[in-house]
């Protein structure tokens, strides 16, 4: 599902994911991520199945010992029941990896196998959790509250760490105080969601990821697009990625160093 990425998009993409990075955690630049990933009726299965993909390869796979993640989930009822998806602290589990070889290039290759292997069962968790939270929220399951997930996340900001929010899903918020359409229009959307404040959003860089969106037309998809570029810059959010199908970008920005 991934796209070539270009020149100019790698360089946007470096200067975004870069341009937050003057926090620290444990006394490195530790980074606390908090992803949501929408479990809604409207992701298809293949996409859903793309975000956990992207997950553990673009994100987990490249963080540090020093790091931290969070994944939420989006669906009705991603405010009223939050419930966190899964929840990794790497400093805590860095003995998970802390491995010897006979020389430095062993050792080297031993961490990130066993770094790896980690990872990969965690990610098992998230699916299994994933699967118990559809099972048992399919009453909010056909409703998308992507505001709602945004509120609970940056209620996650550490000021000790680098924040950043990955957003993946279509977008399309179906919520009571705004149901999307593809009659609609992003200047209608906001009018709708003038109230809507955040006292810290300001303060992470924020990804969206939306995967391929096939079914959905593209001007409806842009005009989603723009509702939620209009929306962040009035919440103050200064550091802006919005992609579809390529999450190439986010491995860049969660280069390891275990």
């Amino acid at each position: 599902m991934r796209n070539t990425i270009t020149l100019i998009a790698i360089i946007i993409a470096t200067a975004f994911f870069t341009s937050c990075s003057t926090g620290s955690g444990n006394g490195s630049n530790g980074k606390n991520i908090v992803a949501l990933i929408d479990i809604s009726q409207s992701i298809k299965p293949e996409v859903l199945d793309w975000y956990i993909q992207t997950t553990e390869k673009d994100i987990c796979a490249n963080l540090s010992q020093f790091d931290k993640i969070t994944i939420l989930p989006i669906d009705g009822a991603s405010q009223t029941a939050s419930k966190a998806l899964l929840e990794i602290d790497l400093f805590e589990h860095r003995s998970e990896w802390d491995v010897m070889g006979l020389n430095a290039n062993e050792t080297d290759k031993l961490k990130k196998e066993a770094f790896a292997k980690f990872i990969h069962s965690k990610m098992e968790e998230l699916k299994a959790a994933i699967t118990e939270a559809k099972m048992h929220r399919q009453e909010v399951g056909n409703r998308t509250d992507i505001l709602g997930a945004l509120e609970v996340a940056q209620s996650r900001f550490d000021a000790n760490f680098n924040n950043s929010i990955v957003i993946m899903s279509d977008m399309e918020q179906y919520a009571d105080n705004c149901k999307m359409c593809a009659k609609g229009k992003a200047s209608n959307w906001l009018s709708q969601t003038a109230d809507v404040k955040y006292s810290n959003i300001r303060n992470f860089s924020i990804a969206v990821i939306t995967g391929e969106q096939m079914a959905m037309p593209k001007p409806y998809y842009n005009e989603i697009k723009t509702y939620w570029n209009e929306f962040f810059t009035t919440q103050g959010v200064k550091s802006l990625s919005y992609q579809g199908a390529d999450a190439s970008q986010l491995k860049q920005t969660y280069v390891a160093n275990n």
